[in-house]
């Protein structure tokens, strides 16, 4: 996931729902992107407004995957 515009928090969470890391990405920033590995917990927090975020996975979307629902 690459920060393309402004300023977002990726946070890490295990199976408990536990807060694991938390990394502050921003665009053109010491750290504009990372790599969630594979099935991580995780969420996004938006820091600033307009923030825009560029993400790839490494397959083709599935639509009836699990991956997508909570």
């Amino acid at each position: 996931m690459i920060v393309c515009r402004g300023k977002v928090r990726e946070e890490f969470y295990d199976a408990d729902g536990n807060k694991t890391a938390e990394f502050v990405l921003e665009a053109g920033g010491e750290c504009p992107g990372i790599q969630v590995p594979m099935g991580q917990y995780h969420t996004l927090v938006c820091l600033e407004d307009g923030s825009v975020i560029f993400e790839a996975k490494d397959r083709a979307y599935d639509p009836e995957g699990t991956e997508d629902f909570l």
